[in-house]
């Protein structure tokens, strides 16, 4: 549950424990509410956070999700390097549905896939909808509940006031860019206009791409190809919001959002060359085409004393494979076939929720409470179905091997969430301390109809009800008006999820099969932190943190096992003993102008992690999704007038030193650096570009989170690196 769409304590979060590497100043007064519910300067937030304004976001050419994050180490976001691209944030080595991503307060749907023509993603976003992205690290259970175990990332779309200027009666944002990365375009504009009491706001951004580009050079067909597979992808985006300022204390917002993206991909990669086999096949084409679509309804009110919201969101994914195929027979006879296939995954979402503050003094300490509720119901479909088709009898089946469709890998899941939390910010002298407790009752409902039945015959399916009690506690020292230290106590769970208590398929064909965990346990974690912060008014900062989280009962999905009575391999979900996970993050910047007169308009700022972790369940066998350690450098250069300057980022990337090779020996990508050169100009006052230049030294490189899981002996790894030196670009004009 969020609140920050509440007016009195919406100021723009700018945490000096992770600032933006293009940010320029410190404003010691900006406060945040994301990390702790209540309003707190920025000094005394016991939290590593971080925040992208929307100049950050243009400054940085910020495209998609994995450009926000470019520039943040311990914060990773996956890209499969062909047909599904983008899948996964992973804060501090914690990732997937394990990190909550809500849109103005409102979660976004989970991820999930199964097999290799079935993934549903995350990337539901336009992030040029966009004013603000809030990342907070580690467990914030006690303030949203199940799915923030991993952290938080908060984005928050635009309102008429962020274009409209003081006195004024409209305004309009208009931008046009170009990404190299994939050779992309996109355009959007953004109106809003205010009479009396009533402002409104239309945004639409449209977005047309190709594949994402690499350091591939091996063409062809086949495992062998390295080169981007062809693909092409469109996008289309809009925002409207309709406001009603009741009085200067309360106001009424009504917002609609819906975003909806077609990707059309050729996978060149799974055509084979090599005629079938007796008893084999041949794939001599497979296109994808690939839509996913998510529409949210809101309203909120909000008054003095706090604020309440309901709000509706429905998405789907959906994607259509279609294969070409040669099949031998064991006697010899070759036989062309077609199959089409079906990947569709839904989440509808219906919630209410209400925050309230009250401030007050007691025992000669200064309180503000934050307290409220929230409630959260969410159905999930998903439906696997195809035809395979012998294209010279014209003789159709529904029988794919393994599968006769139509198929569910879960039945249809209805999961609520009941919550309440309260937390108290107590001010005394040079301390703040920060107690809060959040309780969530939860409950799974299963209905298993006949598509699933006639699968798994006689499956019993996993009716979960748990709730748990989730405390925290902050401290906050302030040794000076400019420097602070904390602690961050945080309890997290996650409640197991409904499709490893529930999961059903196999494939007796190939030796194996998976089966539910109904006696899975909630996981939970103790995450401890500890940190000290400087920011000057002069632009000096330096904060420091260091993270121990512990995690039990921790699910690993669909964990693989021999049972000697079938001959099966079978597949199921288990929980983990213990999970650690610990680390250290540095971010410092200053101003170079101090040390000569000539370097005046020079800053140098740093962001660096370093993380290890390991799974104490198996004798401490190392965590693959931990990212190595990780520095960004970066040397900034405004001009007196401020209407123009540049920014030289360098990153620095270790290679993974300590990796779980129990399944194989992995392929480990070597060390790389990195460096971009960022600009940007004010042509007119009110005309505004941005530039990139991106990998300026041509680097071949791979990043961890994308490769992570595959082995060595992996044909065609170049397929998964980075892309080479490229440029972005994008103007804006504002009226």
């Amino acid at each position: 549950m969020s609140s920050h769409f509440i007016p009195r304590h919406a100021a723009l979060l700018l945490a000096a424990a992770a600032l933006p590497l293009a940010a320029q100043t410190v404003d010691l007064d900006t406060v945040t509410i994301t990390a702790t519910r209540i309003e707190t300067r920025v000094l005394e937030v016991p939290a590593t956070v971080t925040v992208k304004s929307r100049d950050d976001m243009d400054r940085e050419l910020v495209f998609d999700l994995k450009d926000l994050v470019r520039y943040e180490p311990g914060v990773t976001v996956s890209d499969d390097g062909g047909r599904f691209g983008i899948s996964d944030i992973t804060i501090r080595g914690i990732g997937g549905n394990r990190v909550l991503m809500e849109v103005d307060g409102v979660r976004m749907p989970d991820a999930f896939s199964i097999g290799s023509h079935a993934n549903s993603g995350r990337d539901v976003v336009d992030t040029d909808l966009l004013k603000r992205v809030e990342i907070v690290r580690g467990s914030v259970s006690s303030l949203y509940g199940s799915d923030a175990i991993g952290g938080v990332v908060a984005f928050t779309t635009r309102d008429p006031e962020d274009l409209i200027p003081a006195g004024g009666s409209f305004g309009l944002t208009a931008k046009m860019g170009y990404s190299g990365w994939n050779d992309s375009t996109v355009a959007g504009a953004t109106f809003a206009a205010r009479a009396s009491a009533w402002s409104a706001l239309l945004a639409y951004t449209r977005r047309d791409g190709h594949e994402t580009d690499n350091a591939g050079r091996v063409g062809g067909t086949g495992a062998t190809r390295t080169e981007p597979v062809p693909q092409d992808l469109y996008s289309d985006s809009v925002l409207a919001k309709l406001v009603f300022d009741a009085s200067d204390t309360q106001r009424l917002r009504l917002s609609w959002e819906g975003t909806r993206t077609d990707t059309f991909t050729d996978v060149l990669t799974a055509v084979s060359a090599t005629p079938p086999m007796a008893g084999g096949a041949q794939t001599t084409a497979l296109v994808g085409s690939d839509e996913q679509q998510r529409s949210r309804l809101t309203f909120e009110h909000s008054f003095p004393l706090g604020a309440w919201r309901v709000y509706w969101q429905q998405s789907e994914t959906g994607q259509e494979t279609l294969e070409h195929r040669n099949a031998a027979s064991f006697a010899g006879a070759v036989a062309p076939q077609a199959r089409w296939r079906l990947f569709d995954f839904e989440q509808e979402e219906v919630g209410a929720e209400v925050t309230l503050f009250s401030d007050f003094e007691a025992l000669g300490a200064a309180h503000t409470l934050a307290y409220g509720a929230e409630y959260i119901e969410t159905d999930t479909a998903q439906l696997r179905t195809g035809v395979q088709t012998n294209l010279l009898t014209g003789v159709a089946s529904t029988t794919i091997l393994p599968d006769a469709f139509p198929v569910r890998d879960f039945p249809l899941t209805t999961t609520r969430q009941a919550s309440v939390f309260v937390q108290d910010e107590i001010r005394l002298g040079a301390w703040t301390i920060t107690p809060g407790v959040r309780y969530d009752d939860y409950a799974l409902r299963p209905t298993v109809d006949a598509i699933f039945a006639a699968d798994n015959p006689g499956f019993v399916a996993a009716h979960i009800d748990e709730s748990n009690v989730s405390p925290k506690l902050g401290v906050m020292y302030r040794f000076t008006e400019h420097s602070s230290g904390y602690f961050n106590y945080a309890a997290g769970f996650r409640t197991p999820p409904y499709d490893d208590a529930n999961i059903g398929f196999e494939n007796l064909a190939f030796g194996y099969t998976a089966i539910a965990n109904p006696d899975l346990k909630s996981e939970t974690s103790d995450s401890f932190e500890l940190g000290w912060r400087l920011a000057r008014p002069s632009g000096h900062y330096l904060a420091l943190s260091a993270y121990y989280n512990l995690y039990d009962d921790f699910i690993e999905s669909l964990v693989g096992s021999f049972d000697p009575v079938s001959g099966l391999t079978v597949f199921q979900s288990q929980n983990l003993n213990e999970v650690r996970i610990r680390g250290i993050e540095v971010a410092a910047g200053m101003p170079l102008e101090g040390l000569s007169d000539s370097l005046r308009g020079l800053s140098v700022r740093l962001a660096a992690s370093y993380a290890r972790g390991e799974n104490r369940t198996d004798g401490d066998m190392p965590l693959n999704s931990i990212d190595p350690p990780k520095a960004v450098l970066g040397l900034n250069w405004r001009a007196p007038s401020q209407r123009w300057g540049a920014e030289l980022v360098t990153t620095f990337a270790d290679s993974p030193r300590r990796v779980d090779d129990s399944l194989g020996a992995p392929f480990v990508p070597p060390s790389y650096t990195k460096i971009d050169l960022l600009a940007d100009i004010a042509l007119m006052p009110r005309l505004r570009f941005n530039a990139g230049l991106f990998n300026l030294t041509d680097e071949r490189y791979w990043e961890w989170a994308d490769v992570n899981g595959r082995l060595a002996s992996t044909t065609g790894l170049d397929r998964y690196t980075r892309p080479g030196r490229s440029v972005g670009a994008t103007i804006r004009y504002e009226w």
